[in-house]
């Protein structure tokens, strides 16, 4: 059970689950934003899953440490190896083999996680916490966000037809559609606009004219923008 009082969320359940993306090596911006308002109100057992194409980096390392501050523990961590879909400074969508690879393999270790979570058993954090780890995280999100700024680098092409997904899907409501789309400075980078587009209207720069938009094929844009 979660109840909202003011900017808190009062969280009463016995287990609490987190699952999300890993970017840069780190748990997203807007995800530390909602577990910092989050106030444990029993000692649940905490478990964690983040997704990413290869590079977890320190992030389950850094929600635990975030629990902690609030006298709690991340009692077991997950990394689940998913297809990518970062096209900034790599393109990760330009193999469907692979892709459809990694989707069948991670059902295999998702049936083996559900088990662990039924028993709420005690595992230990998946990942590196390693300082090289840190740099490596820290050094790409500097590249794609102070150098390259890709916030900066998204635009419309002759396809664009103002019909207002990337506004419905933005989960930082980032994006507003009228006579022309403009994007804000509130951006995550992650890239569901571009992805999710209709019309494959969205480019970030020059680069990204030919790249592939992905999405998980058991998604549909409704689930998008019931978020």
């Amino acid at each position: 059970m979660v109840d909202f009082v003011g900017q808190k969320l009062e969280v009463y359940d016995e287990v609490v689950g987190f699952v999300f993306p890993v970017y840069f090596q780190d748990i997203p911006r807007i995800v530390k934003k909602f577990i910092n308002k989050i106030e444990f109100k029993n000692n649940p057992y905490i478990f964690a899953i983040a997704t990413c194409n290869g590079g977890p980096g320190f992030t389950l390392f850094n929600l635990d440490k975030i629990l902690k501050s609030k006298e709690q523990k991340l009692s077991s961590g997950f990394i689940l190896t998913m297809p990518g879909n970062s096209v900034i400074l790599v393109d990760l969508t330009n193999n469907p083999q692979i892709q459809k690879e990694k989707l069948e393999k991670s059902k295999i270790k998702i049936e083996k996680i559900s088990k662990i979570i039924k028993k709420q058993a005690e595992e230990e954090i998946e990942g590196k916490n390693t300082i090289k780890d840190k740099l490596v995280g820290f050094t790409t999100q500097f590249i794609a966000t102070k150098i390259y700024r890709t916030h900066k680098k998204f635009l419309v092409n002759e396809k664009c037809n103002k019909c207002g997904t990337c506004q419905k899907i933005c989960p930082e409501n980032n994006i507003k559609v009228d006579q022309n789309v403009i994007w804000g400075s509130n951006c995550d980078l992650c890239l569901a606009c571009f992805h999710w587009c209709p019309q494959k209207g969205i480019e970030i720069g020059n680069s990204t004219e030919n790249r592939i938009r992905y999405h998980h094929p058991d998604i549909v844009i409704n689930d998008m923008v019931l978020r």
